[in-house]
């Protein structure tokens, strides 16, 4: 199995939380959020009262004036916004829950709170629902219902569902619709989550070996900058697996990732590129007719 795709279905730490990339959102969410960028926080749906008690949930999440965030206030405006209608509500209640801030960490609350919001339409609460059926996180181990949530969220546009998605469908042995799923993600997602992707078409585990499109997912990262790009493409662009074989820009790709000091690329600039201009210089006076 490629590695990097599994780490979103694999547990960290204590084995209590989602996925890091879950996590560390929460976390970016709780941090000082600026009263004037409140309303930029996803999530503000419902009636009137629903949206009223969010954002005094969100403020009592914002430190001030040296005051620590007020998780338990926040509880109490997060359960009135529930109350009043708020899938959001539901699923701040569940991240909570997660974390231990302000309620208990309790998977099965936290599992309850995220099936509660994502029946009401949250599609974040429909993504954590899913991981939680994918990681038995206060429910049990259920593929079926996984592939469910995470597919409502991923035509729903939410990336990391889509990406979760094709890795379940690939263990299910579903590797023609992982394969779909996998590229939907790629239209959206970072440079470094574009080389993941592009890694796993290349290697052919999870779903059937593509080449040509693997390659392609990698060159797009490597124009997008991302420096581990820069270098698998050079090395596709030497060996001309996935792309045409052609060692100038080979030079190329390796030269931009070794400027920025990546130890592969480092290497191959060094190594293996003047190694294969002599060997290319040598084929003619090798070659036996």
């Amino acid at each position: 199995m490629s590695a990097l795709p599994l780490r979103l279905l694999t547990s960290h730490g204590d084995g209590n939380m989602l996925d890091k990339r879950l996590k560390d959102k929460i976390l970016d969410k709780l941090k000082h959020i600026p009263s004037d960028s409140i309303s930029e926080i996803e999530g503000f749906d419902g009636p009137p009262q629903a949206v009223k008690h969010l954002r005094a949930g969100y403020l009592c999440l914002v430190e001030n004036d040296g005051l620590d965030p007020n998780y338990e206030q926040a509880v109490v405006h997060f359960k009135r916004a529930a109350a009043a209608g708020s899938a959001a509500g539901f699923y701040n209640l569940g991240l909570l829950t997660m974390l231990g801030r302000g309620l208990p960490h309790d998977q099965n609350v936290m599992a309850a709170y995220f099936l509660a919001g994502a029946k009401a339409g949250s599609i974040e609460s429909a993504f954590s629902l899913g991981m939680c059926f994918a990681l038995a996180c206060g429910v049990p181990t259920n593929h079926h219902k996984a592939i469910v949530w995470l597919k409502r969220a991923a035509n729903a546009g939410h990336v990391s569902s889509k990406v979760s998605l094709a890795v379940i469908l690939s263990l299910n042995g579903q590797s023609e619709e992982a394969a779909f799923w996998f590229k939907e993600a790629a239209k959206d997602c970072h440079p470094k989550e574009k080389l993941g992707l592009g890694a796993v078409f290349l290697a052919g585990d999870m779903v059937p070996c593509q080449p040509t499109q693997g390659a392609k997912l990698i060159l797009e990262a490597a124009e997008q900058g991302q420096v581990e790009a820069q270098t698998l493409a050079g090395l596709l662009f030497a060996s001309g697996f996935g792309l045409p074989r052609d060692l100038d820009l080979a030079f190329y790709w390796l030269g931009k990732a070794q400027a920025a000091n990546e130890p592969l690329a480092v290497a191959a600039m060094a190594i293996y590129l003047p190694l294969q201009k002599k060997l290319d210089l040598l084929k003619p006076v090798l070659t036996i007719n």
